[in-house]
């Protein structure tokens, strides 16, 4: 085992792409947070008709200044995770999809099996190195949302201060954010040991995403909205996770304790049928 986390951490080590995702993360991150500063700071500032209701004014206001909140410190960290949560999904599916796919595309895959006889060991240190390298992604929008305030402060943006702030909260989000990549890689991963096309395993992926909707849209249809059954799909399990963490009313006939288990439940069942299909795999090339 330890031979496989060593060659996992070189082969991973080397690849660009790694290090272009985390460059376009940060590159992305930064102008949506500026992006929404200023908005507030604008709608803060907005003057209104004269005839306009004073309360109405106010309560405009009011909401700006609310909407500010979501930008300074520390609250800030769960904004940019909030604005970069499908830009960093889509950015581990693409690397799974490569990951693995591109071991086939070259005809690797079968010089790492040789070197390395127990597949199910091979595939669960991979799967563990991408679980990783999304975690340091999500470490990477954390450190960026707790840096930007103070870059804000330093060009003169006055920020205010939060007074109670939900730790709780932006600790569930890490904490969804992360099961929800670790659905993503199991997912996609799965798609490139069948297909052993990256590019196919992505496309699959986002069409997965894309069915599961419609799905839950017919389940809605015919069990009605209070039917538990659409929350025990994974991607409309995260979902409801999602909304919890973000505080919206949603899915309260499922306990938050029941969403949890289904969205791991989920991960460890894509984790494990991708060990299963790649341990049974007839690699030739």
């Amino acid at each position: 085992m330890i031979g496989l986390l060593r060659a996992e951490w070189l082969r991973q080590r080397k690849r660009r792409d790694i290090w272009l995702v985390a460059l376009a993360l940060v590159a992305l991150s930064i102008p949506a947070y500026v992006s929404g500063v200023s908005n507030a700071l604008v709608n803060i500032g907005y003057i209104p008709e004269p005839d306009f209701p004073p309360d109405f004014i106010e309560q405009v206001q009011e909401q700006s200044r609310q909407e500010l909140l979501r930008y300074a410190f520390p609250m800030s960290i769960g904004t940019v995770i909030q604005n970069g949560q499908i830009l960093i999904l889509a950015l581990v599916a693409y690397l799974a999809a490569a990951v693995t796919g591109a071991e086939f595309a070259y005809g690797t895959i079968r010089t790492s099996l040789v070197a390395h006889a127990d597949r199910r060991g091979f595939l669960i240190v991979r799967l563990a190195a991408m679980a990783v390298t999304a975690l340091l992604l999500i470490g990477l929008l954390v450190v960026l949302g707790a840096l930007l305030p103070l870059g804000a402060s330093l060009l003169g943006t006055s920020l205010p201060e939060v007074a109670d702030p939900d730790i709780g909260g932006l600790v569930g989000f890490v904490a969804v954010t992360f099961l929800a990549t670790c659905f993503v890689i199991g997912l996609t991963t799965l798609w490139a040991i069948l297909i052993r096309n990256a590019a196919i395993a992505l496309v699959l992926t986002i069409a997965y995403v894309l069915i599961e909707g419609a799905v839950v849209g017919l389940i809605v249809r015919a069990a009605g909205e209070d039917s538990v059954v659409r929350w025990l799909l994974p991607v409309a399990d995260l979902q409801l996770l999602f909304g919890r963490v973000s505080g919206a009313q949603m899915g309260a006939e499922m306990p938050t304790l029941s969403a949890i288990s289904v969205g791991i439940a989920w991960v460890l069942a894509f984790w494990a049928a991708s060990v299963r299909v790649l341990a049974r795999a007839d690699i030739r090339e």
